[in-house]
């Protein structure tokens, strides 16, 4: 599964009660979401994903109409189900472009990738 800017999703999220120290497990939430902006960094090498949601299970804890990030590893293995955009193929083509443009401008600069 890939998923970009444009991509409509259905997934769970989990929701947590209390401090980020002793967080507990409350419940799940079912949310539809649009993908507004995904991004990698190189840095890091982590993938970034910004989305609104469209519909929610529990409107008090996803807002519709609010937009959202999530990391990669927390967004992947909750998605269960995802459309394409029609430019799917143009934007997977433009993410490939870029990323080999960034490592040989890399190359060139003498950094290593």
């Amino acid at each position: 599964m890939n998923l970009v800017t444009g991509t409509i999703f259905n997934g769970t999220f989990p929701v947590f009660t209390g401090s980020h120290r002793n967080a507990r497990f409350s419940h799940e939430v079912s949310v539809k979401g649009v993908i507004v902006k995904d991004s990698y960094g190189a840095a890091t090498g982590q993938h970034t994903f910004q989305f609104e949601i469209l519909e929610s299970s529990h409107p008090s804890d996803f807002a519709v109409g609010t937009v959202y990030r999530k990391m990669g590893r927390n967004m992947y293995p909750n998605v269960t189900r995802c459309e394409r955009p029609a430019d799917y193929i143009e934007q997977a083509e433009r993410k490939a472009l870029r990323a080999e443009f960034s490592s040989a401008k890399a190359r060139r600069e003498g950094r290593i990738i």
